[in-house]
Parts: C-alpha cells; sequence; structure tokens
C-alpha cells in the first residue's frame, strides 16, 4: 500500500513540476560554480568604474608600445600595504609592454636603495613611485597621484578630499621624460601686477616636462628665441610700447603662442594694448560681469559662480568624455569681431546658457538685469589660430583667470574636477601635443544631472504621473481579467 501511494505521487504533476524545478535549480547553481571558478582563474580584468579610473588611455598605450629600451618602474611601499588603486594602475603599465618592469621596494628593509634617487627633484620616500630608464630617473610622490581641495582659511592644516586622480597623467609624463622627450619652454610675463599661476598646476606640466621662466621684456629687451609658449595672466597694468611691439613680433611674426587669462578690471584700470593685440586675433573682451539665471549653469544660490557648456574643441573633448565639468566664476564675455583676418580661426571653448545676462554697471548690487544689460549666451573662453602658413600662431583667450582659484572669487574652497585640465589642454594644444590631452585627470566628484525647467517637468512627470497611473491601469485590467477565474 504504501509503495502504491509513493508510485503514486511520482504520477503527481505538481510533484514532477517540483522535481523538474529542483533539479534545474541545483543544475544552474552547478554552472554558476563552475563559472565562478573559471573567472577566478582568468587574468584579465574589467574596470567598471564610471571615470575609467583604472584604465590606461589609447596615448598612453602608444607610448608604452614604442618604447625601445627597457624601462624599471619601483614602487616604495612597506611589504604587504600597498594601495590597491596604485597597485591595480601600476600592474596595466607593465602588462602593456615587454620593456617594463614592475618592482616593489620595502624602503623600511632597503634603506641603502634610496640613497641612488636622492639627487633628483624630489628625495623618494615611503609610497613614493620611481621611473627609471638607464641613467634617467623621475620621483614620483604619493600626493602627485591625485588633484586636492584647496585648504580653507580657517583651518589650513585641515586634511584636504581628493578631487581626481592624476595616476596615468603622472606615470607617463614621467615615462615621456627619462625615455628622452621634449621640454618646452614657457615664459610668464611679468611687471603688470600678473597673478601666479597656482603651484599645484605648475607642478602638473613639470610632469609633463615644461620647463618654466619669469619673463619682464624690459630687462630682457625682447622674447627669448627659446620661447615655445608666454603665459599672461590677469595683468592689471598695461603693456609699454616697447613691450607692445615686442610681444607683436613674437606672436604675428614668429609664430608664437600665449595663453591670455583676462579678468574683469574696473573702468580706472584700463589695457588697451592688450585689447588691441587680442583684437588682432578677431576677438574682443566685453566688459560685464556674467550672471547666470540657469540654475543648470551656476552654483547653487551663487549666479557668478558658472559652470559653463563646454563645447567641443580638442581641448575640451577630454572634458566632455569625462564629465568634468568647469567652474568658472566672476567672468566677462568674449565677442568675436565680424572683421578679421581670413586665416584667424575662433573657437568657442565654453559658453553660458541663454538665460544668462551681463551686469554693465558694477557697483550695483542687484541680481536683476538693468536697461541696457545683454542678454545671454555668452563666450567666456575661445580658442584661436592664425592659419597663414608662415605664421601658424596659436592663442587661447579666458575671459577669467579665476578658474585657476575660484575660491578668490566665491569664498569657498571649491574647484571644479576639469578647472586643471582645461589650463593643461589649453598649454599642450598651444604647443601642438594635441596627443597628450587624451591623458588627464580623472574626477572623482560626483555633480548633479543638469537639466533645464522643460526636462525636469517631463522627467517629474514621467515618475510622479505617468509610471503610477502606469501601474494602476495594468493592475486593474489584470484584476478585471481574473476575477472571474
Amino acid at each position: 500500500m504504501k509503495n502504491r501511494n509513493l508510485r503514486a505521487s511520482f504520477n503527481n504533476p505538481k510533484f514532477r513540476h517540483g522535481g523538474y524545478a529542483a533539479l534545474i535549480t541545483a543544475l544552474l547553481l552547478s554552472v554558476l560554480v563552475v563559472v565562478n571558478i573559471l573567472v577566478g582563474r582568468i587574468p584579465a580584468t574589467i574596470d567598471l568604474t564610471r571615470q575609467k579610473l583604472f584604465s590606461l588611455s589609447e596615448q598612453t598605450g602608444k607610448i608604452l608600445k614604442q618604447l625601445e629600451r627597457p624601462l624599471t618602474i619601483y614602487g616604495l611601499f612597506e611589504a604587504g600595504k600597498e594601495p590597491e588603486y596604485v597597485d591595480e594602475i601600476l600592474k596595466r603599465y607593465a602588462a602593456a609592454s615587454p620593456q617594463v618592469r614592475l618592482v616593489y621596494v620595502d624602503p623600511f628593509r632597503n634603506p641603502g636603495f634610496l640613497n641612488r634617487y636622492r639627487g633628483g627633484q624630489s628625495p623618494p620616500g615611503e609610497n613614493s613611485i620611481i621611473v627609471e630608464m638607464e641613467d634617467k630617473f623621475r620621483v614620483i610622490s604619493q600626493f602627485d597621484l591625485f588633484h586636492y581641495s584647496a585648504p580653507s582659511e580657517e583651518n589650513p592644516l585641515s586634511v584636504r578630499p581628493a578631487q581626481s586622480m592624476r595616476a596615468e597623467q603622472t606615470l607617463t609624463g614621467a615615462i615621456l621624460y627619462v625615455s628622452g622627450g621634449e621640454t618646452p619652454v614657457v615664459y610668464q610675463l611679468r611687471g603688470h601686477q600678473e597673478e601666479e599661476v597656482p603651484y599645484e598646476l605648475l607642478q602638473q606640466l613639470a610632469t609633463e616636462n615644461y620647463t618654466f621662466h619669469d619673463l619682464d621684456i624690459v630687462a630682457t629687451g625682447g622674447i627669448p628665441e627659446d620661447a615655445d609658449l608666454l603665459l599672461v595672466i590677469s595683468p592689471r597694468n598695461d603693456l609699454s610700447d616697447q613691450e607692445e611691439s615686442s610681444l607683436r613680433e613674437y606672436l604675428l611674426e614668429r609664430g608664437g603662442n600665449a595663453l591670455f587669462l583676462m579678468d574683469l578690471l574696473p573702468p580706472e584700470q584700463s589695457t588697451p594694448r592688450f585689447d588691441g593685440i587680442l583684437r588682432s586675433y578677431g576677438v574682443q573682451l566685453r566688459r560685464v560681469l556674467v550672471i547666470e539665471r540657469d540654475p543648470g549653469f551656476h552654483l547653487p544660490q551663487l549666479q557668478i559662480g558658472l559652470i559653463p557648456d563646454i563645447q567641443i574643441h580638442s581641448i575640451t573633448t577630454d572634458l566632455i568624455t569625462g564629465e568634468l565639468a568647469v567652474l568658472f566664476p566672476r567672468s566677462q564675455a568674449i565677442t568675436e569681431l565680424e572683421a578679421k583676418r581670413r586665416s584667424v580661426v575662433v573657437q568657442p571653448l565654453l559658453q553660458s546658457s541663454a538665460q544668462a545676462w551681463g551686469k554693465t554697471d558694477l557697483q550695483d548690487s542687484s541680481m536683476e538685469p538693468a536697461a541696457g544689460d545683454p542678454a545671454g549666451p555668452f563666450t567666456v573662453a575661445v580658442a584661436v589660430s592664425d592659419e597663414t602658413p608662415s605664421s601658424g600662431s596659436r592663442i587661447v583667450v579666458a575671459a577669467s583667470s579665476f578658474f585657476l582659484y575660484p575660491e578668490r572669487a566665491i569664498g569657498i574652497p571649491l574647484k571644479g574636477p576639469g578647472n586643471a585640465d582645461l589650463f593643461s589642454n589649453a598649454v599642450n594644444w598651444l604647443y601642438g601635443r594635441e596627443e597628450t590631452i587624451s591623458i588627464r585627470a580623472k574626477s572623482l566628484l560626483e555633480f548633479p544631472l543638469r537639466m533645464n525647467q522643460l526636462q525636469f517637468f517631463v522627467f517629474a512627470g514621467i515618475s510622479v504621473f505617468l509610471l503610477p497611473l502606469s501601474v494602476l491601469i495594468v493592475g486593474l485590467v489584470i484584476w478585471l481579467r481574473r476575477r472571474h477565474l
């Protein structure tokens, strides 16, 4: 009787279906276990981070494949305490070329190893990296692998959070240096109450093998022949006749390159000679303070803290693909002149929204436009090239220098994740190093989704009304069809 009941239970449809489900579940679990074991044995890894923090750019891959001599990367880490992010990146460098050898050295167990590298620009220490090829080397500090936020004035010694990672940028720059890459010469114009380029940006360009000198045109009698690039950072006083002549000769006759960061000055501080040089390239500064009204284009509650729309250009390509926003506070505007030389090509880099307006009365504290105040959109940064075969000159003009140190304009120690890259990319484009622009820092910050008012209402309507209504209708239809079953 019991055997008959047992056989009957096997013939029960519910039992058979349950048995099939259990068998399929067991098989699926077995497959998952086998796949997990096989995947664990595969050496390949996939970078799933949003900014591809641990992936090497195409340009770095080309540089590594072109190495003709052995290169060694030393990681100075205490045994067993190698930072995971550094370890992952260094292993990718070693895997990308047979010429690259990765060696970890414990500085505490091998103190004598460091002595041979103490003659460089920065002495090696714990958690440093040394890139060496034959008799040339470069030491990379652990602090060179990140961009950090500016220290607050209230507590300058406080811990500053990292805003972006620049490990690839620094390592590839060191490889170019030891393998005999070029060292362009950059001069910073002095004598007109210019601002200083922030130290961290100078260090960033130094890792890309640029060398820097100050330049007083009056003292030197002109611009040196070895000048590859000239930086003009927020001059408060105008050029003299001699300086203007030397600068025009450098740019227009010798095909020189220059980066102009021009701040909005009060009426009593005019710079007509600087303005005349910019007009020679078909652009003119429009002396209005750009006020942004679109909340997607400025910092919350701070309408002069522009987060402009980034235009397509080789300078800005990595900013767009990497979704690196630029914080561009207290800016004036730039106008392209209708009457300009045919050989001059002006390309916008950054623009405000169409809702922006320009304050002409800087003494007025109102945040509403007055009669005669122009409406946007405004261009706040441009790249200009002179395509005359005998010249080939390039300039970049930004209508504010405060993107280098926005905390001075907004009173908050905050920088856009793309600010440093914008500066470095501009320098590389001016020198003609478009291929290295792709090697940039990778943002660690998250910015809110930028939407205009129409997009906001559309998405709000979909999420608040359309989706719940759809679920309600589907549920009602199912209930009506099943209630008679």
